[in-house]
């Protein structure tokens, strides 16, 4: 590819500068430079705005990050600007574009595992917003390790949310009045973690000591609320360099994978059943 600018195209809610200083990294030293546009997923202008934005840049490759990257009508805006897209994506999709998954469904099976391997059995999970395809994998991962173990993964282990920290409390309202009451959550994300991190106090349910937390996504919050959030740190960064190197091509760099797997960290919010 001749020299061009590569579209980085994220959704506003979400932190995307991980992502953002791996395609950098990739594209130091290279005559391309790289655009961040941000777009709010639940505008009625998405796509148009988004048509705009690539009508007027002409880029010569988009990266897409998820959740937008999951909708299939915002990648074939991007296909009508250009053949070269690159989808971030938290499981795999079908069909002809570059797609880089960081795995969300074993990363969750990873972190129920550890939850288990402490000595919990009880384990609930927060969903996020009906239709998240990442939320749906990290369930999934949460019922395959349950099912290995043959632990109970009953509905009414399983909350619904709409993605927001009050909808998190809401949630972990519902599971503490399950009985018997879960000693773990699992959330889909740490702003759902920290909604019933928040309920749990409220409730002078002690963490870790009574009840086990961990979120998903290791973002900033995870460090700073108290006590301090495990979480699943995914692989944003790598994932942006790979993408960068799949548009633009590096003969510096090798090939670079197509998944990628994200790593629990632990901190003060999870530890056994007491």
């Amino acid at each position: 590819m001749a020299q061009s600018l590569i579209a980085m195209i994220a959704p506003a809610s979400a932190d995307a500068s991980p992502a953002q200083r791996g395609a950098l990294a990739a594209l130091r030293d290279t005559p391309h430079a790289l655009c961040l546009f941000e777009l709010e997923p639940g505008s009625p202008a998405l796509l148009g705005d988004l048509r705009n934005y690539l009508r007027q840049l002409r880029p010569g490759g988009v990266i897409l990050l998820p959740p937008l990257a999951d909708r299939a009508e915002v990648t074939a805006a991007c296909l009508e600007f250009t053949c070269n897209v690159v989808r971030l994506a938290s499981g795999p999709f079908e069909g002809p574009i570059t797609t880089l998954c960081s795995n969300h469904r074993q990363a969750a099976a990873d972190a129920t595992n550890y939850l288990i391997a402490i000595g919990h059995q009880r384990i609930a999970f927060i969903a996020g917003p009906d239709g998240c395809h990442a939320s749906r994998e990290c369930e999934l991962g949460y019922i395959d390790a349950l099912a290995a173990q043959g632990l109970d993964r009953g509905a009414e282990l399983v909350a619904a949310s709409d993605g927001t920290f009050a909808s998190g409390e809401a949630a972990a309202n519902l599971l503490f009045e399950v009985s018997p009451r879960p000693t773990a959550i699992l959330a889909a994300s740490d702003e759902l973690a920290a909604g019933a991190l928040h309920a749990a106090h409220e409730l002078g349910i002690a963490v870790p000591g009574d009840l086990s937390i961990a979120g998903f996504g290791d973002s900033p919050v995870a460090a700073r609320l108290w006590p301090q959030l495990t979480s699943v740190r995914l692989p944003d960064s790598e994932m942006g360099f790979a993408a960068a190197i799949e548009l633009v091509g590096n003969a510096e760099n090798p090939p670079q994978p197509v998944e990628f797997f994200g790593s629990l960290v632990l901190r003060a919010s999870t530890g056994p059943v007491a």
